[in-house]
């Protein structure tokens, strides 16, 4: 998700946390996505739990990657 936003012109700032990033990131591009919070929340457990990843997180985070980045390439799409 940074290098989609990154890639969006909005890099994550050093000091920034991973939620901190996604709601300044949505706010600037006016945008809203359960997917992106879903896969900071994802980031946020594989980070700083204790406990390994399960393949359902990964499995999770693999798709709301996918839309995330559905979704900034359609917001970068001219309009038709």
């Amino acid at each position: 998700m940074e290098t989609a936003f990154a890639v969006a012109g909005l890099p994550r700032l050093p000091s920034e946390a991973p939620h901190e990033f996604l709601v300044r990131s949505l706010g600037e591009l006016d945008a809203s996505s359960e997917a992106a919070s879903r896969l900071a929340d994802l980031f946020e457990l594989a980070k700083f739990s204790r406990h390994a990843p399960t393949l359902t997180m990964r499995d999770d985070a693999i798709s709301a990657l996918l839309v995330v980045r559905d979704e900034l390439t359609a917001r970068q799409r001219p309009a038709a």
